[in-house]
């Protein structure tokens, strides 16, 4: 900005001094601003067409993470069906149910508690492969054939040789579902010899 002041009034001075004062207003003005720079329309036609792709990718990428999240927790789920197989052999239920519970404790039980979660069912197995031996007390007592237990073990074992059950406590557990009078009646011979 510059002052409009007839100069020939002014000392050398003054002159001077307004020189100054012109220098100092003009070094506080506003720069004006620069002008939008031009983009070439091919150049601009590339960066939007690397726009979509990058947005295609991002989404590309997210359903990738997704696939190899569901990849993850298959693999898991196999490993754990196994263990369930390996180390639960006689509790009754599937591999697959087995292992999808031990997946479900992983995930949602601290170490401790998983800890003793795994204590509880392999002494359930345990417990599960004394029946199966014919065992309640860890000895070789027979079980009577007229007795409850022996009426289930029969029909467990009909179960087993028609194919719908896999294992002797799996029958068990199908023959207490289908008979529930007859598992009452064991539960009453087993509270009478405690």
């Amino acid at each position: 900005m510059s002052l409009q002041i007839d100069r020939t009034k002014l000392t050398k001075e003054e002159c001077d001094r307004l020189d100054e004062l012109e220098t100092i207003a003009k070094a506080h003005e506003a720069p004006e601003p620069e002008p939008e720079p031009v983009i070439p329309e091919a150049v601009q036609k590339m960066l939007d067409e690397t726009k979509v792709a990058m947005a295609k990718m991002a989404d590309e990428n997210k359903t990738l993470a997704a696939q190899l999240q569901k990849a993850e927790e298959a693999r898991e789920l196999t490993n754990f069906i196994a263990k369930a197989a390996t180390d639960f052999p006689t509790l009754p239920g599937t591999a697959d149910d087995k292992g999808k519970l031990l997946q479900f404790m992983s995930k949602g039980l601290d170490k401790t508690n998983y800890d003793a979660a795994m204590a509880l069912l392999k002494a359930g197995d345990e417990a599960m492969r004394l029946v199966a031996a014919g065992s309640t007390s860890g000895t070789d007592d027979a079980v009577r054939a007229d007795s409850a237990l022996g009426q289930m073990e029969v029909l467990a074992k009909e179960l087993i040789t028609s194919g719908k059950a896999k294992s002797l406590p799996e029958a068990m557990d199908l023959v207490a579902q289908a008979n529930p009078a007859l598992f009452v009646q064991h539960q009453k011979e087993t509270r009478r010899t405690e």
